[in-house]
């Protein structure tokens, strides 16, 4: 297609790092640097939020049987959902899995609003609702209350300690290090894809379903969402 196009070069992930200047690659590592310290801070909250979580024993231990009365209701309903699911029926919940449900989800909220009002609103992503939501996880799978607390204080400290090193790596000015940074925040995908021969590639796969008169007829940038300008 982009032989019969006669444009759209394409471009490699490999290169695109090769190919900044040095100011833009300045500008990527003071980015990735304040993004990590800001993890880092979100981390630290984030163990003081799980710790007022475990202050509040009685709230706690009341979420904790709640969830445990919700999985053992769960396994309970399996053999029903099993069935369903042999005759490829649909499995609604029931009437005890509802309850069930609807207890743990009051008890969650008894505990939150315990430590941090009734006017608090658990955005996704800050530390408060990282540590609900990590505890939530940790319920699941722990015996007792303290090693489910346990599990989300380790949570948070694994992630102090990648910010960390993140900030560690970039303020030694180690280049590989910054990309691998880049590379998995998904900013040096985003680098690849702002490649000219990337746009003119994905410009391409946009009309290799035209007719010759269609193509003929539809401008080649016609199919980006930025003014080519």
């Amino acid at each position: 297609i982009q032989q019969r196009e006669g444009f759209a070069r394409g471009g490699a992930q490999e290169n695109v790092w090769s190919a900044l200047l040095p100011e833009q690659k300045a500008r990527l590592a003071e980015r990735a640097h304040a993004a990590a310290k800001e993890e880092l801070q979100v981390a630290a909250d984030q163990m003081k939020a799980v710790a007022e979580l475990a202050a509040q024993r009685d709230e706690l231990e009341m979420w904790a049987q709640a969830r445990k009365r919700r999985l053992a209701q769960e396994i309970a309903d399996e053999p029903i959902r099993a069935e369903a699911r042999a005759r490829g029926e649909p499995f609604f919940m029931s009437e005890a899995m509802t309850v069930a449900v609807q207890r743990d989800m009051e008890a969650k909220r008894a505990l939150r609003e315990a430590i941090w009002g009734k006017s608090e609103m658990l955005r996704v992503g800050t530390p408060r609702s990282k540590a609900i939501l990590s505890l939530d996880s940790a319920l699941n799978s722990k015996d007792t209350v303290a090693e489910a607390v346990a599990q989300a204080r380790q949570d948070a400290e694994l992630s102090a300690l990648s910010a960390q090193q993140r900030v560690a790596a970039i303020e030694s000015g180690d280049e590989k290090a910054l990309q691998e940074i880049l590379k998995s925040s998904g900013d040096l995908f985003k680098l690849y894809r702002a490649i000219a021969g990337e746009i003119e590639a994905r410009d391409v796969q946009a009309r290799q379903q035209m007719t010759p008169a269609e193509r003929a007829a539809t401008p080649p940038m016609s199919s980006e969402t930025f003014d080519p300008k």
